[in-house]
């Protein structure tokens, strides 16, 4: 009976408490809020450069993850002003990202470019052709958009965005014949 019971009383402070102590892992923001009081609560004096690095790669992450595209910039240049810090892949992709959806084509285009100098082969390897290439098109090297769009369709990405971002590519090339297909091949796909 007092197992029972004992039982009984532990399920009930488990289902009670159950939100409380499982809510940072609920979500990104919450596991970013998790690891930023984890840094807080080391004193200054014995936080390491690659402490800084990530509670600066983080204030990147947060601005992606609320699509706070100038707190996202801001975050990736205050990254790259640390001695030693450098964004990841991912860091760089996403301000790639929520800059080129906000249209700050040419604030993206260092981005673009970092992410070139070695594509991995790998499920991000198409969409970081075609986010890259959508930069490259809107910041005028429509030549070089092009055979970056081309390479995210041979890697397997369809859509309709990329087909339209192809069929400006070739309209700005003055590529009449490809660029009206390309148009009417993103009509029929929207």
């Amino acid at each position: 009976m007092v197992f029972f019971g004992a039982v009984a009383l532990w399920s009930a402070f488990g289902v009670a408490l159950g939100p409380t102590l499982h809510a940072p892992y609920r979500d990104a923001l919450g596991l970013l809020a998790l690891e930023d009081r984890a840094y807080e609560d080391v004193p200054e004096a014995y936080r390491t450069a690659q402490d800084h690095c990530r509670a600066s790669a983080r204030a990147v992450a947060r601005a992606t993850l609320k699509g706070d595209a100038a707190g996202a910039l801001e975050a990736a240049r205050a990254t790259a002003a640390l001695t030693g810090c450098d964004l990841d892949r991912e860091a760089q992709f996403n301000v790639l990202a929520i800059l080129a959806r906000e249209g700050r084509f040419a604030e993206a285009r260092p981005y673009a470019e970092a992410l070139l100098k070695d594509v991995p082969v790998d499920r991000s390897a198409a969409p970081t052709l075609h986010l890259a290439g959508q930069t490259l098109l809107q910041t005028g090297d429509p030549a070089r958009a092009l055979a970056l769009l081309r390479r995210a369709a041979d890697l397997g990405l369809s859509s309709c965005a990329l087909t339209l971002h192809q069929a400006q590519a070739h309209l700005l090339l003055e590529q009449r014949l490809a660029a009206a297909d390309g148009f009417e091949a993103a009509h029929a796909c929207a």
